[in-house]
């Protein structure tokens, strides 16, 4: 395989284990509360001692302990190394070369999907004898025992970055089919990436046979009012739009919506997630030409399976 990990000038997997061990401390530190923090500080100041111990001794086997069994590595090419024992013996083969660098890390999000999953995003920067190899970097870490391990990694050559492509990559966990993990819902959904990244596309199928109901809605960033925004339309000819925020660690979003029969109805609801399968939906408030109506029940939904599964609509 092609020893281009972290770029034409710095392309080694133990950069790559470098980065991977300063994304983990950061991320920790950064989800964490104030009082969490500062023993998390204390750990991170441990674990880079560890660490900058371990690079002097060039030990592949701890590098690569700080990975998930059946880790995942994408590299800027689309090179993929799967599992612990594939990344360390690719580590064994890079580790002689990559003396004598010198990494910089910045993070620019770090959240949580329930309790054991961290998502992080940031950009990386390897100096190597007068020569610079920057990245940009997504990584998905769980929390194993006591331990925060690198599950899946994915990373691409340093661009320009939209606002709006920025924005959106922050509801890009929703990218997917899912299904309601009981009777308490009635719908299924299928989110996916349109219109060369710029929009999501969200489709939604009733699942009563005697009540057929489909909806579309394209979520996208609204530069004028520096804020995701939603376009929805339905099979019955209602139409509207949604506003979505982000609130610690849930999304909230108000649509109003003008029924075919010209009356008005709002509705708030949120969007957490249990863990990176499963959904938590809550609707907050809702009402109907202004009169307010009873909220709906929480339910849990399921992912199901990837963007590419065929979500067939009703032609109604």
């Amino acid at each position: 395989m092609k020893n281009s990990l972290l770029g034409s000038c710095c392309a080694s997997v133990l950069s790559c284990g470098r980065h991977l061990l300063l994304v983990s401390l950061f991320a920790l530190t950064s989800s964490l509360s104030p009082a969490q923090q500062d023993s998390a500080a204390e750990l991170a100041a441990k674990c880079i001692q560890k660490y900058t111990d371990v690079w002097h001794k060039h030990d592949p086997a701890v590098i690569a302990a700080m990975y998930t069994e059946d880790a995942r590595f994408e590299n800027e090419h689309g090179e993929v190394i799967q599992g612990r024992e594939a990344i360390q013996k690719v580590i064994a083969d890079s580790v002689a070369g990559d003396q004598g660098a010198e990494l910089v890390v910045h993070i620019e999000s770090a959240r949580s999907l329930g309790k054991d999953v961290l998502l992080v995003r940031g950009t990386t920067s390897v100096t190597k004898d007068e020569s610079v190899s920057e990245s940009e970097f997504s990584a998905t870490m769980l929390k194993t025992g006591e331990q925060w391990l690198i599950a899946d990694v994915i990373e691409r050559a340093l661009v320009e970055v939209t606002e709006a492509e920025s924005q959106l990559a922050n509801l890009a966990a929703l990218v997917g089919t899912w299904r309601p993990v009981s009777d308490s819902s009635q719908f299924e959904t299928q989110v996916t990436m349109s219109l060369n990244g710029r929009f999501l596309t969200r489709k939604t199928k009733s699942l009563d046979e005697a009540n057929p109901f489909t909806s579309v809605e394209i979520i996208g960033y609204d530069p004028v009012n520096n804020h995701l925004k939603s376009w929805f339309f339905d099979s019955e000819g209602g139409f509207g739009e949604g506003f979505w925020r982000e609130d610690e660690d849930k999304w909230v979003v108000h649509r109003d919506v003008t029924m075919p029969d010209g009356g008005k109805f709002s509705s708030e609801y949120r969007l957490s997630w249990e863990d990176m399968d499963h959904l938590i939906v809550e609707t907050v408030s809702k009402s109907l030409n202004g009169q307010v109506l009873p909220n709906t029940k929480a339910f849990k939904m399921m992912r199901a399976g990837s963007e590419n599964d065929d979500l067939k609509l009703s032609e109604e």
